[in-house]
């Protein structure tokens, strides 16, 4: 074989799929719900789980895969899954339920913002001619960020619990139903 056809066997078959599992051309799935949630699969539907974007395309896993239902709102994200271990099946035998408070999370990022982050001020900053040009400058010394916890796993009944404690619209359903992942 010459060494053409094996350069062009290895970029078939290696780096290409290495690309697109690395995000260089982005997700199997990717479909933002509300404030930094979104709901992703990074290679194939099978991996789809609620992330949060905690900064410049970096997720933290809210549910784990395989979410296969999901309802949303400004207040609330729910979610129905099949558990899935890295490479296997999805177990379509167990199926948990998942509330995201969506409102408790945006209220702990700006807690947790507002103690972390550290600024420094100088009194002036000044061009290359030593004039003020633009007042005060704010330099960023430390900036944080906010990774949610991970949802509690519920069984239908404690799902339905916390459904009414938490006072979830009886509205909120799951429209986004992926039938191939049930």
């Amino acid at each position: 074989m010459n060494k053409i056809k094996i350069l062009g066997i290895v970029i078939g078959t290696v780096l290409i799929p290495s690309l697109l599992s690395c995000g260089g051309f982005g997700f199997a799935y990717e479909k933002k719900l509300t404030d930094n949630f979104y709901l992703i699969a990074a290679d194939e539907r099978a991996q789809m789980n609620i992330a949060y974007q905690t900064h410049d395309n970096q997720y933290s896993t809210v549910v784990k895969e395989t979410v296969f239902a999901i309802g949303y709102n400004d207040s609330f994200i729910i979610a129905k899954q099949h558990p899935r271990k890295l490479l296997e099946k999805i177990n379509s035998d167990s199926t948990f339920y998942y509330i995201v408070e969506v409102g408790r999370a945006i209220r702990e990022r700006k807690d947790f913002i507002s103690k972390i982050d550290t600024f420094t001020y100088r009194q002036h900053y000044t061009d290359n001619k030593g004039r003020d040009s633009q007042g005060p400058e704010k330099t960023q010394v430390f900036k944080s960020y906010y990774f949610p916890p991970s949802a509690e796993r519920l069984t239908y009944g404690k799902y339905l619990e916390l459904r009414k404690t938490l006072h979830v619209p009886d509205t909120l359903d799951f429209t986004i139903v992926f039938t191939e992942l049930r």
